[in-house]
């Protein structure tokens, strides 16, 4: 009993660590989208949480809707967003050099607007960044999806049942 009791805490042990090592290998970028009834129009703001060791200076988001206009970021060292009104659309943003964010650094302000009605909710989409590897000096790219900011219920509901397994 007590040898089962010991080899399933290191399973769990080692699992933890790999699930951690998982998660702390990619950006992390959530959105919101809101809705303007004034003006029929959506905005879908990101904001990028940067859980890697390397420089995050380049950021893509593919819309299935046609982009109005996109975040002019120059006064947090981004230039302006670059719009692409043909299918395939996508908004994309790039940091001036120095600007960019660094290892867990968070930056929200990400945003593009697009017409539609109530229910035109796009929901998650298609992402890109690019981060700068400052060990080997050189830049790699790693493609995900955008994911729903986290209601503080749900949030407490995964911590609480957590310490219940525990």
């Amino acid at each position: 009993m007590r040898t089962r009791t010991i080899f399933t805490g290191i399973c769990l042990w080692m699992f933890l660590l790999g699930v951690a090592d998982i998660a702390g290998a990619v950006p992390l970028v959530s959105y919101t989208n809101t809705y303007d009834s004034g003006t029929t129009t959506w905005t879908y703001e990101s904001t990028i949480t940067n859980d890697t060791a390397d420089l995050l200076y380049d950021f893509v988001v593919s819309p299935t809707v046609e982009p109005l206009s996109g975040a002019d970021l120059t006064s947090e060292g981004w230039g302006t967003a670059e719009v692409g009104n043909i299918s395939p659309y996508f908004v994309h943003w790039m940091a001036d050099f120095g600007s960019e964010i660094l290892p867990g650094g968070t930056m929200g302000g990400f945003w593009f607007t697009y017409s539609g009605s109530a229910d035109a909710d796009i929901g998650p989409l298609a992402c890109t960044v690019t981060l700068w590897d400052q060990v080997n000096d050189a830049p790699y790219s790693v493609d995900g999806q955008t994911a729903p900011v986290p209601e503080p219920g749900t949030a407490w509901l995964i911590m609480t049942g957590l310490l219940g397994l525990g």
